[in-house]
């Protein structure tokens, strides 16, 4: 009983104004694997389409109490997602599609905690990030009567994200606690993409035409996240 006591006031006492909150959040990580069989009435040919993607975001941040519950801080985020498509007809890939995509930024976080008792402590957070990245693609096409290849890289690249969630610290002991959080981001993604491709009329090996695009996009995304996380409380003596 006695050890119970001290492990429950140690817990209460846990956070103080002027203690430092160094953590690591999982925003995702994720690999999905999917495949889709197309078909239809002769002589129309039928056709297999195949997607892998993968991709992880982590977020090392540094925070400080400025009170028993509000902790104000900052954080550098990192993002990286792959993506692969191959459709093949007859065991034969006539067209593929390799997209990766970085984006690294920095940026600031306010956290409440709601009470002090116990091993579960609720909170609630607002984000807000910001940063650059850069994405690339390439793949090719086949027909009957040529070959398509394509490459592309954005040449730059920004985004902002800000979000709200709620969650609670499972205490792990006195000084680490695991975050679960569910939460709402939006986010603005601006890019300038420039794309080479080359068509070998005849598919005899040599390219008859090419062809330089560029394309300037604006994205505005609304999502649901889900996180993870682990932080440290380094308090005063």
């Amino acid at each position: 009983m006695s050890f119970i006591l001290l492990t429950g006031a140690a817990v209460n006492a846990q956070f103080k104004k002027g203690q430092l909150m160094p953590g690591i959040t999982v925003g995702s990580i994720f690999f999905n694997s999917g495949k889709t069989e197309y078909s239809a009435p002769p002589p129309t040919t039928g056709y297999t389409s195949n997607t892998n993607s993968a991709g992880i975001n982590l977020s090392p941040s540094l925070g400080w109490f400025i009170s028993g519950r509000t902790v104000i801080g900052g954080r550098v985020s990192g993002n990286y997602r792959y993506d692969k498509y191959l459709d093949a007809s007859n065991n034969v890939t006539f067209r593929k599609k390799e997209d990766r995509v970085t984006q690294w930024g920095l940026g600031a976080f306010v956290r409440n905690y709601f009470g002090q008792a116990g091993r579960f402590i609720p909170f609630g957070q607002v984000a807000v990030d910001g940063g650059l990245g850069n994405a690339r693609t390439e793949g090719f096409t086949y027909t009957s009567t040529y070959r398509e290849t394509y490459k592309g890289k954005s040449g730059s690249s920004s985004f902002i994200n800000a979000g709200v969630s709620a969650g609670v610290t499972r205490l792990l002991g006195e000084q680490v606690g695991l975050d679960l959080a569910i939460g709402y981001v939006f986010s603005h993604t601006q890019q300038k993409f420039t794309t080479d491709t080359f068509r070998d009329v005849g598919i005899d090996g040599t390219i008859d035409e090419t062809l330089k695009s560029e394309i300037t996009t604006r994205m505005n995304n609304h999502g649901v996240t889900l996180s993870m996380g682990i932080q440290v409380f380094i308090g005063r003596k």
